[in-house]
């Protein structure tokens, strides 16, 4: 802290010092004017104020040290935040691709690549299985992970067709196609205990057997309110033992909402925040 405790220790001995002296001169100087007792009640009276301007210039001081204690730490909990995301980026661009990475607003962020990478790295089994919502930078590298360590599949999911045509050509200029199962999967209306959502066409899900990486970053939220809350409930058959599933944008309110009644539904998973640039949540089953 910029004001240590101390400080105002010694702001309280000069104080009683000058308080003294002060009132040594006003004696000698007002002996032969005024008696002891209004003597005595001016020296009160100063000793008052000053005790009154010292207590203002604590508080001014405290207010100042939390300020700055909290300006410090929001900046450095931001830099911290910048710099992991600027390592994943790094980390991205070191990869041989064919063609660079290019992030974007609505690509996921490096922070979070990372972490899914090091969690794929992790995985003791020759056989991963990974499910994606939403294609994009993602696929592409994940899919190089995936056959750079040669053990496991990545299944993407996308609704949009410019979006699915574009993915596929980076699958294609990088020879990925054998890693990566880009499906095609239009947004559709589908029945969670009686309320309709639109979510992808469900037909993917026969082609998968255990999901041992599971990542939400779709579909898109302005299509409906809390758009990726169907996830979950539509694939928890699917999820293998210990699956570890990750939800991108968290920080979002609707995403905050979907978190809480996942919560609700499933209290035995382990439910993480993780501090990424865009804030995510981290799933273990």
């Amino acid at each position: 802290m910029l004001f240590k405790s101390r400080n105002l220790k010694l702001i309280d001995i000069i104080f009683l010092i000058i308080t003294f002296f002060l009132f040594l001169c006003i004696a000698i100087l007002l002996r032969k004017t005024l008696s002891f007792n209004e003597l005595l009640f001016l020296n009160f009276c100063f000793i008052f104020i000053i005790f009154f301007i010292l207590q203002i210039y604590r508080r001014v001081l405290k207010y100042i040290d939390n300020l700055l204690t909290f300006k410090n730490k929001e900046m450095i909990d931001k830099f911290n935040l910048e710099l992991n995301k600027l390592s994943g980026e790094i980390f991205t661009y070191s990869l041989n691709l064919n063609i660079p990475p290019i992030f974007s607003q609505w690509s996921i962020d490096g922070d979070l690549l990372k972490i899914i990478i090091d969690e794929i790295y992790s995985k003791n089994s020759n056989n991963i299985t990974i499910l994606e919502l939403g294609s994009g930078l993602s696929t592409i590298i994940i899919s190089y992970i995936l056959k750079k360590i040669n053990k496991g599949k990545l299944y993407s999911i996308e609704h949009d067709k410019f979006f699915y045509e574009k993915t596929k050509r980076l699958l294609d200029i990088n020879n990925l196609n054998d890693i990566c199962d880009l499906i095609y999967s239009p947004l559709e209306e589908t029945e969670i205990n009686g309320n309709k959502w639109l979510w992808y066409n469900i037909d993917f899900i026969n082609k998968i057997d255990k999901i041992d990486i599971l990542l939400i970053d779709g579909p898109p939220a302005h299509i409906q309110e809390m758009s990726r809350f169907p996830a979950l409930p539509i694939l928890i058959n699917k999820l293998n033992d210990n699956c570890v599933i990750f939800l991108d944008d968290a920080n979002r309110e609707e995403e905050t909402n979907i978190i809480r009644t996942w919560r609700n539904l499933h209290p035995n998973f382990h439910f993480q925040i993780i501090g990424t640039s865009k804030g995510a949540l981290k799933i273990v089953i």
